[in-house]
């Protein structure tokens, strides 16, 4: 009976729209666009309604006015249409007051479908009828609207770090030959997250459901929270707005780095710079990310790693291949072309401990991951960079 249900309800979708290039109404397409863009706008498919569909987050369906955007670009410049036919890249560009910014990658056009796709199934973006009516929508401080649904972080994004965690924990427990755990406690319990002011969320949920390891470094230099020490959190206690969660230090390392020009200082430099100055000093390891829940695109599971030293060989590379160059850039996308402003995902850098672990580069002992953080200088070198780089698109991170 479902089979039939859901084939039905293809028919129907069919019926309700048309090849796109019917609604066109070009007389002669082949004379302006890419027979590749011909075919596609064939075969691809549009609502023959006159009601506004969005097709996703920001962008309202496919066009193909050729003079739509004239105004908004030199005349000399492939990018009208943020689709170009000669390379066949595309761009996603949010503001049209603005101009493209030169560093910013072009993707294929299949490789930001696929993501968008990921995207919605992973609910970080969700199909909302009109009858849901506007009274239900709450305005943020920026403009943007806040949709009920899943709260800032889907499930999917915890249930996928809590996998790749209890997977580099396993890995890191076989290399040491230890058997099946019997306990499975969480990493940190209710009374200790309260005392370190951890508000609810995503880093107290997987805090609270990831299995504590029996060793205690998981990473080289980088330790496994214990309570005593988790509880001294630098910035919890400086945080001056209610809607921002300060970053939280995870993975501590006994070493210190300088405050300023660290990322979050830097990305929020208007509101929180002057926290570097309440904290000019903190501990290295790996943070959750500072979060501001009312801006337009929230993202509670971004992490940090802090270093004390700089990266100056040219060989490290973010995620964009850009070169690495502040203490807090490792693992980090540099310019994300499908995910504005997103920090390196905490499952990213989880996915590099399982590899380095399982391969091999990573040595352990009865300690857990050996080494100190002299070995992430191994990111810098040209025979090891690729171990510590992680790329972005479909199947991986955005």
């Amino acid at each position: 009976m479902l089979g039939s249900d859901l084939a039905g309800m293809r028919v129907r979708s069919l019926n309700k729209t048309a090849p796109f290039i019917e609604l066109c109404e070009l007389e002669e397409p082949e004379e302006n666009f890419h027979p590749s863009v011909v075919e596609f706008y064939r075969k691809t498919r549009s609502p023959t309604s006159t009601d506004c569909l969005d097709l996703f987050y920001n962008i309202v369906g496919l066009d193909c006015a050729l003079e739509e955007h004239n105004y908004c670009f030199p005349e000399d410049d492939q990018t009208i249409r943020l689709y170009d036919q000669g390379s066949h890249g595309a761009i996603i560009h949010l503001d049209i007051q603005d101009e493209l910014d030169p560093e910013q990658p072009w993707q294929s056009l299949e490789s930001i479908l696929t993501v968008w796709v990921e995207m919605i199934l992973r609910q970080k973006v969700v199909a909302l009828s009109d009858e849901v009516g506007r009274e239900r929508f709450e305005y943020y401080e920026q403009g943007m609207i806040k949709i009920p649904g899943p709260d800032r972080d889907p499930l999917t994004d915890l249930e996928e770090t809590l996998n790749i965690w209890a997977a580099a924990v396993e890995m890191i427990e076989e290399k040491m030959q230890l058997g099946d755990a019997e306990r499975t406690d969480g990493l940190l319990d209710a009374a200790t997250l309260d005392a370190a002011k951890i508000p609810d969320g995503f880093a107290r949920e997987f805090l609270t459901q990831a299995r504590r390891p029996r060793f205690n470094f998981i990473a080289p230099g980088l330790r496994v929270p214990l309570r005593e020490e988790f509880v001294r959190q630098p910035f919890t206690e400086l945080t001056p707005e209610e809607d921002a969660i300060p970053p939280i230090l995870l993975f501590r390392n006994d070493q210190t780095a300088q405050t300023e020009g660290i990322w979050w200082f830097g990305e929020f430099t208007h509101k929180y710079n002057h926290l570097s100055i309440d904290a000019p000093e903190c501990p290295c390891g790996l943070y959750f990310s500072l979060c501001v829940r009312t801006s337009g695109y929230p993202q509670e599971d971004g992490c940090n790693i802090v270093l004390p030293f700089e990266f100056e060989n040219g060989f490290a590379k973010k995620s964009d291949g850009t070169p690495v160059e502040r203490t807090c850039d490792l693992l980090q996308a540099g310019k994300n072309p499908y995910h504005e402003d997103h920090p390196a995902p905490l499952r990213a850098f989880l996915e590099t401990v399982r590899e380095n672990v399982e391969s091999g580069h990573w040595t352990v002992d009865e300690h857990g991951v050996a080494g100190g953080l002299d070995v992430l200088k191994q990111a810098d070198t040209e025979e090891h960079w690729d171990k510590y780089f992680q790329p972005l698109g479909p199947g991986g991170f955005w």
